[in-house]
Order: C-alpha cells, then structure tokens, then sequence
C-alpha cells in the first residue's frame, strides 16, 4: 500500500506524487459476482495526486484526484532518478512543490423541462437552499413546489447541474452537492 509523499504511476502516463487520500464509500447498494458492499461502506481511497513527470521524464506538473486501486507505487530505481532529477533541479523541485492542487468538482445533470412560471420557480429553489446539500434535500423542496414531475430524460428545455466532490459526503455516505446552476439548452 501508498502513502502520502509516495511515488506512483495510475492509468494516466507519467510519474506523480501521493499528496492526500481520503476513504471512498459506496454510494449505493451494489456490485456483481462476489463482489459486493451497501451504501455507506468504504470500498476504497479516493487518491490525490500531483504529476511531476511524463513518462519519458519530462517536467509536467498537474494534478488529478482518482480511485487508488489505480495507483501502483514505481520501483526503486525509478524512485532514485526522481530524486536525482530535483536534486539536479532544484528550481523544478521549488515549482513543483508550491503548484497547488485543484481538483474540479465532479458534476451531476438533471434534466427538466420547464415553462417560464418553472423555470422561475426552480431557480427561487435554487437560491433558498442551503449552501451543501443532498439529492433528497433537493428533490423535497422540488415536490413541495410541484416541480419534480419537471424532471425527465432528454430531449429537455434545461438542464440543472450539481457540482460535487465524490470524497465529501454527509451522513449514510450520502454525497453533498453545490454550486447548483440552471441553463437552458
């Protein structure tokens, strides 16, 4: 297993840096064959990482937050000519350090079709929630105000996107959604 400060590779190429995990949980009952868990069980880590490489060790810095069975520690020899390579460059070794990770949001859709009077009366939702909050939080306030018949498969008049962060979930490893945001497509 990985720790934070470790050296990795995962599915996307080059060399990177363990610099947070956090636990994953299952979302929902489910699996297949053998496999399986219940909502709110931790299945795995949520890896961040910093890319300090490309795979022909070229300097490439970004970051990526991703399910850590994809992460396999590099070998020693690899871990070495990491090291040599800052040490030899210790401007990269400052640059690569003070880059901040920012890992974008993961985002949810809903689409709905929406008359004008609607689509005012969801966005007057939208402003009265809280600042996180659940799916069924959401889907209340939208049956209190007759609006989740709005709610269907494309083709739509609008679509409602919910940003959130896999990692950070409330109670019952239920996910917190924010920064909702209504469009019209």
């Amino acid at each position: 297993m990985f720790q934070i400060g470790d050296w990795v590779t995962q599915y996307s190429v080059g060399y990177w840096q363990v610099v947070d995990i956090k636990a994953k949980y299952a979302e929902e009952d489910s699996g297949y064959g053998k496999q399986f868990w219940k909502k709110g069980e931790q299945i795995g880590k949520w890896v961040f990482l910093k890319k300090a490489f490309t795979p022909k060790m070229k300097i490439q810095i970004r970051s990526e937050c991703v399910d850590g069975e994809w992460c396999k520690i590099v070998t020693d020899e690899k871990r070495t000519e990491i090291k040599k390579y800052f040490a030899d460059h210790p401007n990269d070794w400052e640059r690569f350090c003070n880059t901040p990770v920012v890992i974008p949001p993961a985002v949810s859709s809903i689409w709905m079709n929406l008359s004008d009077d609607q689509e005012a009366n969801v966005l007057q939702t939208l402003k009265e929630l809280p600042k996180c909050f659940s799916r069924t939080e959401l889907d209340q306030q939208f049956e209190q105000r007759g609006l989740l018949n709005v709610v269907t498969n494309p083709p739509t008049s609008h679509i409602l996107s919910l940003s959130c962060n896999p990692w950070e979930v409330g109670a019952n490893a239920v996910l917190t959604y924010f920064s909702p945001e209504l469009k019209r497509v």
